[in-house]
């Protein structure tokens, strides 16, 4: 499947759509290959120009589609443009794509089959039921976000389905009895765990890949909010646009219901993993699929998390032990 082209048929064959999606491949795929990076990077001026700024005035909160990355780039430029946005820090979004990178299975994705050495034990609950592999995040290109560096190259996150309305939803929050795991993976693993070795019922029924793009988070919001302000950019879109919710790497994050941690408490986030929902018309970095069912049925292509567009986010304690909780919208 290669650079951004993808067989239709395989992808009803992998994703079990039986002809209730309508594929269609983009013409240029909305990413390029930086043989610096491991990761498949975002293409801006693809998506600028297909999105142009007089196109991007709406945001939506969680960022899981170009346009909504466009959007951000795009809102924060003009708010730029009238003011300083005050203190930033580096982070990596993620955007998705339908066809998988060549050869390179531990790259952040959220479904498919997890990165993990054959044989290992798959988590489950105090049941004894598996536990649903979510996604994994890869940290190698994003060494130089981090505090500190990981445990290992990847987090695989693991945690209990609490279908809701159709959908694919999760929370990890163990305080109201959910559980979740988090594994850690080298990119180097001998001998790769296969799809025929994974419980049935701890796979997701669909896999999209992460596409890169580097960029910031603002966190000073009594500095960031009257510039917005004058720009006309006014309310909670100040807030959103200036720290996004979605999937990132990096040491500030937008977080449903606000930052969780307190300053001095010796936390450190590392990552969040956002909902994806792609109703309708779903842009991806290399594809446009509809849906050709009910709207209903469309669910079946989204992952929720804490019971709506929620995220779940992965940080270090002051002991320097992991893990994760999630926060809805």
């Amino acid at each position: 499947m290669g650079n951004g082209g993808f067989d239709p048929d395989l992808l009803r064959a992998i994703y079990k759509w039986d002809g209730q999606y309508d594929i269609k491949a983009m013409g240029t795929p909305g990413f390029v290959v930086d043989p610096s990076r491991q990761h498949r990077v975002f293409d801006f001026e693809h998506w600028s120009t297909r999105f142009p700024p007089e196109s991007t005035t709406t945001f939506s909160t969680n960022v899981d589609k170009p346009k909504d990355l466009i959007t951000v780039e795009h809102l924060r430029k003009a708010a730029a443009a009238v003011g300083d946005l005050g203190p930033s820090v580096p982070v990596d979004a993620f955007v998705w794509a339908l066809s998988p990178p060549e050869d390179k299975p531990w790259l952040t994705k959220i479904g498919g089959l997890p990165w993990r050495p054959a044989g290992s034990p798959w988590p489950m609950d105090e049941n004894g039921r598996p536990l649903a592999f979510l996604g994994q995040i890869c940290f190698i290109d994003s060494l130089d976000v981090l505090g500190r560096r990981p445990p290992s190259d990847v987090a695989l996150i693991f945690a209990q389905d609490d279908r809701w309305e159709g959908m694919a939803n999760f929370s990890v929050s163990e305080d109201i009895g959910f559980e979740s795991r988090i594994e850690w993976h080298p990119i180097e693993i001998e001998r790769p765990m296969r799809a025929a070795d994974a419980p049935a019922t701890g796979l997701l029924e669909f896999e999209y890949h992460g596409i890169i793009h580097r960029t910031v988070q603002y966190t000073d919001w009594e500095h960031y909010e009257p510039v917005f302000e004058r720009a006309a950019i006014g309310g909670d879109s100040a807030f959103y646009v200036a720290n996004f919710e979605g999937t990132s790497i990096g040491r500030y994050a937008g977080i449903p219901q606000g930052w969780p941690f307190e300053e001095g408490d010796g936390c450190e986030l590392l990552a969040t993993l956002g909902s994806v929902r792609f109703q309708g018309l779903g842009p991806l970095c290399d594809a446009r699929a509809r849906w050709a069912g009910s709207e209903d049925s469309s669910e079946r292509s989204s992952l929720a998390l804490s019971s709506d567009n929620g995220c779940i986010y992965l940080f270090r304690d002051d002991q320097g032990e992991h893990h994760v909780r999630d926060a809805g919208s």
